[in-house]
């Protein structure tokens, strides 16, 4: 259940509604969703340095924006959501929302990416994500306001919990599992 139809039905199950068989079909929650999923999945990938959504990469200069001779000028990829982190002892400058200027001919930064291959995020990043999406489409799917909000304070916890977990060292996990494993026997 990690396709963004499965998620976007999640939310409308929430909801109590019909699910959808694609963004394409002729109704008006395939349509709202349509407009609103690319929108709140990049907005949770970019308020948190998600490990699934992180990717250091070296920036090639672009040969024909060069500045001066010492300066450069580097494009970020169509898919980086945000700049983490940008690794030089070089001066930089952010010329705009795409753009980097730098004296080092050599950038690498770290970014938080978009994610279109949901099945590398976290069950819990899933499941906030359609609490989220149930919490935007509440009002105009349904007109019920209480639906709304009981999906954003869900969703508010859900994505907290999503964090916690993300933030926990891989082999702590591994330790704390056979913990539980060993407590069962």
């Amino acid at each position: 259940m990690k396709n963004e139809i499965a998620i976007c039905n999640r939310a409308l199950a929430y909801l109590g509604l019909a699910s959808i068989s694609s963004f394409e079909q002729h109704s008006r929650e395939a349509e709202l969703l349509q407009g609103i999923y690319p929108t709140l999945r990049d907005e949770l990938l970019e308020s948190f340095d998600f490990s699934f959504a992180t990717k250091i990469e070296r920036l090639a200069h672009l040969e024909n924006k060069a500045i001066t001779d010492k300066h450069y000028v580097y494009q970020l990829p169509m898919y980086c959501l945000r700049v983490r982190e940008v690794f030089t002892q070089e001066e930089y400058l952010f010329a705009n929302a795409r753009t980097i200027w730098s004296v080092s001919p050599e950038l690498i930064v770290e970014m938080t990416v978009q994610i279109s291959d949901m099945s590398v995020c976290s069950s819990l990043f899933i499941e906030a994500l359609a609490c989220r999406i149930a919490s935007a489409t509440a009002v105009p799917l349904t007109g019920n306001t209480t639906l709304s909000t009981e999906y954003y304070k869900r969703y508010l916890i859900t994505f907290e919990e999503a964090q916690r977990i993300d933030q926990i060292p891989k082999e702590d996990i591994a330790v704390e599992r056979d913990w539980i494993l060993a407590r069962k026997i």
